[in-house]
């Protein structure tokens, strides 16, 4: 029994079964989303073409078989529970009593080429963070695949593949800067590999959902400059006839992002109609660390009370599968291919 596994029983236990429902509910949907992303590229002829980390019930291995209709047999997964290994080897995957890092530190020669890698780790991303690297070293060259991760957003000792200690890049911690390190992690490696993140197929993203994540726009970022507006409109009313109590929840607003520069921001879809935007702005990142949740969610509503012009606050995403979810848990995937020449 894995980690989430035994979380799930522990939940169960002791608490009511929705939040045990909620979260296989999720986990359902992104095996659904990796599926079906992986069925464009998946070549079920090729031995050895996915490697993915996955339970005793071979949720992930259904997915894959039933809506990419791969053959079990083409699945590489690695597990440290020999009873998991063995139940995996039942469903016919190509599974082994081991750990999946102990793979991935194989020498590149002696490494299979793939079309999809998946993940699906409960542990946090520091120690992990080599993994994303070396993951990009499995995928065939020629056609690319689909990459996909699952990481707790807790903190962690920053090390690489021989445990030897690494720089983080934060200073400070939390879930914005958690997924912002895993996402730049991912563009890094994927620039210096010479490959482009490309659209994923269709799957149906506010039905399962997904949401999407901005890294490094340009700055301003809109939402400092609605942080710019509404420091604009507090210093016009000083003095008038606006009550001090006001001008002050204004200004409190916006200075959690005046003078500062957006690294990242997830972006919701919103799920019903009556909602004030089509996205909801989390897990902001800016060089100054994490903004709150509540201090973005005071900004947008202050402003749109005072008529502020909140339309133009998203740009265009960077990755558009990417989730954030209860137990402290971040998901990120990408289609990856040879940047086209000029």
């Amino acid at each position: 029994m894995d980690k989430f596994e035994k979380r799930l029983v522990a939940q169960t236990n002791s608490g009511p079964m929705k939040k045990k429902e909620r979260i296989q509910s999720i986990k359902n949907n992104l095996n659904v989303a990796v599926a079906t992303a992986a069925g464009d590229t998946f070549n079920s002829y090729h031995q050895h073409s996915a490697l993915i980390l996955d339970g005793a019930e071979g949720n992930t291995t259904h997915a894959l078989k039933d809506l990419a209709g791969v053959n079990p047999h083409s699945i590489l997964s690695p597990n440290n529970h020999p009873l998991t290994a063995k139940a995996l080897k039942e469903l016919g995957v190509c599974a082994w009593c081991g750990w999946v890092e102990d793979f991935l530190r194989l020498p590149v020669t002696t490494l299979p080429s793939l079309n999809l890698v998946y993940l699906d780790h409960t542990g946090a991303f520091p120690s992990r963070q080599w993994q994303v690297r070396n993951s990009f070293k499995l995928i065939n060259n020629e056609t690319g695949g689909v990459l996909a991760f699952t990481f707790s957003t807790r903190s962690g000792r920053w090390q690489n593949q021989n445990k030897e200690e690494t720089t983080p890049p934060t200073s400070t911690w939390g879930a914005p800067e958690a997924i912002y390190s895993l996402t730049s992690t991912f563009a890094r490696h994927c620039e210096e590999r010479g490959w482009d993140t490309v659209d994923m197929v269709e799957v149906e993203e506010a039905k399962l959902g997904l949401q999407k994540y901005e890294l490094n726009p340009p700055h301003p970022h809109g939402l400092v400059r609605l942080a710019e507006s509404l420091a604009s409109w507090v210093e016009s009313n000083r003095g008038g006839r606006i009550n001090e109590h006001k001008l002050g929840a204004a200004e409190a607003a916006a200075k959690v992002l005046l003078g500062r520069r957006v690294l990242g921001c997830v972006w919701s879809q919103a799920t019903t109609e009556e909602a004030k935007e089509p996205f909801r702005p989390s897990h902001v990142n800016t060089d100054m660390g994490g903004v709150g949740d509540n201090d973005i969610r005071r900004l947008l509503n202050i402003s749109r009370g005072l008529d502020l012009d909140v339309s133009n606050i998203m740009g265009p995403p960077t990755f558009k599968s990417v989730m954030m979810y209860p137990e402290q848990m971040m998901w990120l995937m990408a289609k990856v291919a040879k940047k086209k020449r000029e």
